[in-house]
């Protein structure tokens, strides 16, 4: 990505230089002299002092502009003014976004009765063999049924789509069954990965590979074909432009277009099991989702559709939106998305441990301590609103064999040897999941 940005900048420097001028008036010009014809000759115009762009742009940066919102760095301010200059090019962003999506029928099936959903999909990985690996909602590909009645209400009994009752469909082929099988995945991030195999067939006898091979496919991390490009797991940032590519209504793949209105948050659902309290009432329990909010237009069958911005980078997996207020008024522009980060981490784990025949649940590390955040604080800089605190320990306790006692502030948490630096409360939660199955000793917070 480093090496993209350097040579667009080298480039646009040049064509800046020739083709975005400052015009400043310079010294009288010297009389004109007789034409051909013999006659008189007109006083000269204007001089004019041609300077590049870039020398305007430096000249600023000099004198007027608050350097510290950049981390007193040209290169920042520069590359925002570029950034600005070109804009997205969200029609191209569609068209590469597409070509990383699916559509995704499933039947679950309980006892006698069969019950067909449809939602949508991301290629997370892709091979040279045709086998490849999809992203989806967790809630696309199983159902809840009440445990004591059976009937398709909510209760404490999540049934999943068995092998041979999912199929995936390409952009632009829309009748064109690729069997699919769900292999794990975590009702408490509503995340799930399906399997596909290239030496499956299809309809008419060809193999998935063969399919796959005569389209345009790409994956968030390919073995072979170009790939999405993901955003480094950057968050997003408040107003950044994205695309949803989905399912709406299982009416085929469409892709709609919006901004990202609310960077992360925390969204409160009833759990995807259906589980229940025990008292007072038989409530449904409810579980906390963390999210991203987006205008982008999302419909029933969006689920599980990847989030892209301007650049055709991954940045979520479409998960929900509000529909109705309490008082049954309409809500428009409300949509949920997981962020990439915890979808990942989630794929990754389910992928590390499939075993054949068996669905495999996700599973995060746990810890006894509780969590805490203050001195809140919002700052403006490169042109971006960001949120940052100080993440402490308010109720002691542990965590792969560390002792955190109270009030201590957590700086970082290191990880099979990688440092996540910690600025937000939620990114704790976050890491727990990469951290689970990671030997203690490989799991170290730095803290003051």
């Amino acid at each position: 990505m480093k090496k993209f940005r350097v040579f667009f900048v080298c480039f646009l420097v040049i064509v800046c230089a020739f083709t975005l001028t400052g015009c400043f008036e310079g010294e009288r010009g010297a009389p004109g002299k007789n034409g051909a014809d013999g006659a008189p000759g007109k006083d000269g115009k204007d001089g004019l002092t041609i300077i590049s762009t870039y020398d305007m742009i430096k000249d600023r940066w000099d004198t007027d502009v608050d350097q510290s919102l950049y981390d007193d760095d040209f290169e920042n301010y520069w590359l925002s003014i570029l950034d600005n200059l070109r804009g997205p090019n969200v029609e191209s962003a569609a068209n590469l976004a597409v070509q990383s999506a699916v559509d995704i029928r499933a039947t679950i099936r309980r006892g006698h009765d069969d019950y067909s959903q449809a939602g949508a999909g991301v290629i997370y990985q892709y091979f040279t063999n045709g086998n490849a690996y999809i992203i989806t909602n967790y809630h696309v590909i199983s159902k809840q049924f009440d445990v004591k009645t059976g009937s398709v209400v909510t209760g404490t009994e999540l049934i999943v789509a068995r092998p041979g009752d999912v199929n995936v469909y390409l952009w632009g082929a829309p009748d064109l069954a690729i069997p699919a099988t769900v292999i794990g995945g975590s009702d408490e991030h509503d995340i799930a990965v399906l399997s596909v195999k290239g030496t499956d067939s299809v309809t008419g006898g060809k193999t998935v590979q063969s399919v796959l091979d005569s389209f345009p496919v790409r994956a968030v991390y390919p073995d072979s074909l170009l790939g999405v490009k993901s955003n480094g797991q950057r968050e997003p940032a408040l107003g950044e432009q994205v695309i949803a590519v989905g399912n709406p209504l299982a009416q085929n793949m469409q892709v709609s277009e919006g901004i990202i209105s609310v960077q992360s948050e925390i969204m409160e659902m009833s759990r995807l099991d259906g589980k229940k309290e025990s008292y007072p009432n038989g409530k449904v329990i409810m579980q906390d989702f963390r999210a991203m909010r987006t205008t982008a237009a999302v419909n029933p069958g969006n689920s599980g559709g990847g989030l892209f911005n301007a650049n055709a980078e991954l940045v979520g997996i479409i998960q929900a939106r509000w529909f109705w207020t309490s008082d049954d008024d309409p809500v428009d522009n409300m949509a949920y998305a997981i962020p990439l980060d915890i979808a990942l981490r989630v794929a990754d784990q389910v992928i590390a441990k499939q075993i054949s025949g068996q669905v495999v649940k996700v599973q995060k590390q746990t810890y006894t301590f509780t969590l805490d955040a203050r001195d809140l604080k919002v700052e403006f800089k490169n042109g971006h609103m960001s949120i940052s605190e100080t993440v402490y320990v308010k109720a002691a306790g542990t965590c792969a064999g560390n002792s955190l006692a109270k009030n201590t502030v957590i700086k970082n948490i290191k990880i099979d040897g990688k440092v996540y630096p910690i600025t937000r409360k939620y990114q704790i939660d976050d890491l727990m999941i990469e951290a689970y199955g990671v030997a203690n000793n490989k799991i170290e917070f730095n803290v003051e």
